[in-house]
């Protein structure tokens, strides 16, 4: 296509004296949504800068006056820039540099309506780095849970069942935790695309498209550690809204840890992480097994508010005077925008309900309730702020210590403000102090403690590398907290 109007300007596009190095080709038109971000980021670099210097940009005064070379940029692309800049677009761009620019924990975000996704199904999905992809979790009566396999064909004896045998042979329909996602088949789409090996973003794209999606997965046995695939099963799930819960329990008897264990999932520090904990933490309380070793999984949990933190903790922890509330688990140190401020994150045993905010949830502590109680906590790389909080508490005041299993985690030492901007279109997170943790120094305790940028790391022997997501009863980091509290 001509990208000029006239011969004229074509000649005066390629002016060239013949030498040296060609013509360069026309100009390519770029979207003024990249153009807008690549400025954006060019002037971030400024402000980031002016930052450095020790400016206070926040002080009164103009942007020409603190940072004079930001604002010739800015004045000179408003009036030399070869296309009319959608302003609006350009101003969000700008401030969402500015923000992601500081660091990796302050930013904007612009709300928007869920998307369609995995978690409409009832499962949640991961990956790892060989763009392999586990279901990690299915939720109990969604449709991944109680869906009858259309397909399933028994590897090791090359042999196809109907849906009808599918129960019998598999011991119960529906997707399971481990199970490896090889193909998806879309509406409307005849066969299953492969992706296994495919990037995540892949993934999304085909199981987020459309009001149902088949699912061909990988189901897997692990003979001394080792994987062999036993089963391939197709699903063809229908997307639902609901409720995924944050949390939940598993029996130890389901996963063949044996009576004595129970199993508790925390995926979040989220507004229903109150109702979903209480309702799990019940649950192990009232296992007819009565069990006194808890495994609690923190894997992949990128913490939440601290409010709900301090209600999750009052389950494990207990102050100098034997009670749950009111123990101090984290020191804050925080700007608060007219200097420096100091507050404490403290455990508490009642809270509002956030599935009926007219009722108060109360909280029992597992000592209290399970004489012998034991507990071990199960991390990664995802565990992080709230998360790490917990972790440490539980270690931190338990007589004997709670241990840790997996890996290392994420080391996030400070905390963010929201704000809600634009009539409730946007939010900005921004980082405003860091926390500090307890140390104990003979009988001396300490709050001077950062693991920020460090990270909570299990003893030598506790460390685990998981490349895959396994049913409960292969996790290796299960197996091996369930080992720990067997000595």
């Amino acid at each position: 296509m001509d990208m000029f109007e006239d011969e004229e300007r074509a000649r005066g596009a390629y002016a060239y004296d013949g030498g040296g190095y060609p013509p360069a080709p026309p100009k390519r038109r770029v979207s003024t949504r990249v153009t807008a971000v690549i400025v954006a980021v060019i002037v971030v670099c400024l402000v980031i800068g002016a930052l450095l210097l020790g400016i206070n940009i926040g002080s009164s005064g103009s942007l020409e006056e603190k940072a004079p070379f930001a604002q010739t940029v800015l004045d000179l692309i408003d009036r030399y820039y070869y296309e009319d800049i959608d302003w609006e677009t350009f101003q969000y761009s700008l401030a969402e540099a500015i923000a992601s620019g500081v660091d990796p924990y302050t930013g904007l975000i612009e709300l928007s309506p869920v998307n369609a996704s995995s978690a409409q199904f009832g499962v949640t999905i991961s990956s790892n780095a060989y763009n392999e992809h586990f279901i990690d979790r299915v939720q109990q009566g969604s449709p991944a849970a109680t869906a009858v396999p259309d397909r399933v064909w028994d590897v090791r004896t090359n042999v196809t069942y109907p849906p009808s045998s599918a129960e019998e042979i598999l011991g119960g329909v529906g997707l399971r935790r481990g199970d490896m996602i090889y193909g998806v088949k879309t509406e409307g789409q005849d066969g299953y695309v492969r992706v296994q090996n495919a990037s995540a973003s892949v993934l999304s794209s085909y199981v987020s498209a459309g009001d149902t999606a088949g699912l061909r997965v990988y189901r897997y046995g692990y003979e001394s550690g080792e994987r062999t695939l036993e089963y391939v099963i197709e699903f063809t799930l229908t997307k639902e809204l609901l409720h995924t819960d944050t949390a939940f329990y598993v029996d130890g008897d389901d996963i063949g840890l044996g009576a004595d264990h129970g199993y508790i999932y925390l995926a979040e520090f989220g507004d229903t992480s109150v109702d979903d904990f209480a309702a799990a933490a019940q649950a192990f309380i009232d296992d007819p097994s009565a069990p006194t070793k808890l495994i609690l999984d923190l894997r992949s949990n990128g913490g939440g508010g601290s409010d709900i933190l301090g209600f999750i903790a009052s389950y494990f922890v207990k102050g100098a005077d034997g009670g749950s509330d009111r123990v101090p688990l984290a020191r804050y140190v925080y700007n608060t925008g007219a200097g420096d401020g100091e507050a404490w994150f403290y455990s508490q045993t009642s809270i509002e309900s956030a599935k009926d905010p007219a009722s108060i949830l109360r909280s029992f502590n597992f000592y209290d309730e399970r004489e012998g109680f034991e507990c071990v906590v199960l991390t990664d790389g995802g565990t992080a702020s709230s998360a790490e909080l917990l972790t440490w508490a539980l270690d931190f005041y338990s007589e004997n210590g709670v241990p840790t299993v997996g890996g290392t985690t994420y080391g996030k030492g400070v905390a963010q403000t929201v704000f809600t901007l634009e009539n409730g279109k946007y939010e900005l997170l921004i980082t405003n102090g860091r926390y500090y943790l307890p140390v104990r120094n003979g009988s001396e305790v300490t709050w001077t403690t950062s693991i920020h940028n460090v990270g909570i790391s299990p003893a030598d022997d506790n460390a685990i590398r998981a490349t895959e997501v396994r049913d409960y009863g292969f996790d290796e980091c299960i197996l091996r907290a369930a080992e720990l509290m067997a000595d």
